[in-house]
């Protein structure tokens, strides 16, 4: 071996790159390990195709391959098949997408009591613990067949996803669309997926146990609880999913295009999946688009809950444009209930604006205190 070459794995070494492990010589960190095997796709042809052959089994590598690429239209090609693939397991909609029935309203609203802006917030104190990286080598070694739908469902969405993201540079507009719309279909499935999971019926149980052996509370109370974490948490895993992998500017023309041919409205799958990312994304029309999704949607729960909650905090935290979110808001609202006369419906509209401008309110003041 030459100097130069001998040199190269003692610089790694040096660099913590690399690390020994008894006789012999392996990365120190499993990131380090796929970012190299996907450097080494860009410059051999005959492992860049094992790569995009079974983008499924070899993830990791993929996603960063892409990341390198950002031009690769095969790579973006093969991720339609995986997402249909997925879709073709028909699965009843679960819980979250249950429809809300109307509530009639046949009086005039309460007066509600204001109360004054409070003082300073107190400073919040984190608990988050800090987990070291992985030292294992880690293996690319699945078989669909042995795996959970919610898994196999959840590391195809991670993959086509971030790969479809961060190909932005391939011009081919209208797979970028038709992949999009099919892989947001799939991001509200998985909320219908995880809501069945025998995981989260677990964790739904050893909340009410908790509560229970707490006392402090009442067994109505502990149902409607248990009803609310299976409806909401896989709403906020799927809403956390599509953040860390799928919102990017670079994605809102895209978006936009989809939103335009009205492939978003197939189902309420998707168009919870597409407010999601619009929440997320908040490109210029944000809330009006929105809006637009909304009127023509169903009431189910996780839009006339769920989201209807993500964008009242936003509001009351100053999100913007101000008239625009407060308009989603409000048509948010109005799915949820109906009225007997028009005086009704104004004056209870006029209430709900009214509360949602106090909490705005209230935060801008607890920030900018006098």
């Amino acid at each position: 071996m030459s100097p130069i070459r001998a040199a190269v794995p003692s610089f790694f070494l040096a660099r913590r790159l690399l690390r020994r492990h008894g006789s012999r010589i392996e990365f120190a960190r499993y990131a380090y390990f796929t970012l190299f095997a996907a450097k080494r796709a860009l410059v051999d042809a005959e492992f860049r195709d094992l790569i995009v052959t079974d983008l499924f089994y070899y993830q990791p590598v993929a996603i960063k391959l892409a990341a390198l690429a950002r031009t690769d239209e095969d790579m973006l090609g093969r991720l339609l098949p995986l997402v249909e693939e997925e879709l073709a397991d028909m699965v009843s909609p679960g819980s979250p997408y249950e429809l809300t029935p109307l509530i009639t309203i046949d009086e005039m609203p309460q007066l509600e009591e204001t109360t004054a802006s409070g003082g300073e917030l107190e400073p919040a104190t984190s608990d988050e613990l800090e987990f070291p990286e992985s030292n294992s080598a880690g293996s690319f070694g699945l078989v669909k067949a042995d795996m959970t739908s919610t898994a196999r469902m959840h590391r195809t969405l991670w993959l086509v996803s971030s790969v479809l993201r961060d190909l932005d540079q391939v011009e081919n507009l209208e797979l970028k669309r038709r992949t999009l719309v099919e892989l947001l279909e799939l991001w509200g499935r998985f909320i219908t997926v995880l809501s069945a999971d025998a995981s989260l019926a677990d964790l739904r149980s050893a909340v009410t146990r908790h509560l229970q052996t707490s006392g402090d509370s009442s067994e109505e109370s502990d149902e409607k609880l248990e009803d609310f974490l299976g409806r909401s948490i896989p709403a906020g895993v799927a809403i956390g999913g599509i953040e860390m992998t799928l919102s990017s500017p670079k994605l809102a023309s895209v978006f936009d295009v989809a939103l335009s041919s009205g492939g978003l409205r197939r189902s309420n799958e998707c168009v919870t999946a597409s407010l999601l990312l619009l929440f997320l994304l908040r490109s210029p029309g944000w809330a009006m688009k929105a809006a637009t999704l909304v009127d023509q949607a169903e009431a189910t729960w996780v839009l006339t809950h769920f989201f209807h909650a993500l964008c009242q905090d936003a509001y009351a935290q100053g999100g913007a444009p101000e008239d625009e979110l407060l308009a989603l808001c409000k048509a948010l609202y109005l799915k949820q209930q109906t009225f007997t006369s028009a005086d009704i419906r104004s004056a209870h509209l006029d209430q709900y604006t009214q509360r949602l401008r106090t909490e705005r309110a209230k935060t801008r003041h607890s920030r900018h205190p006098a």
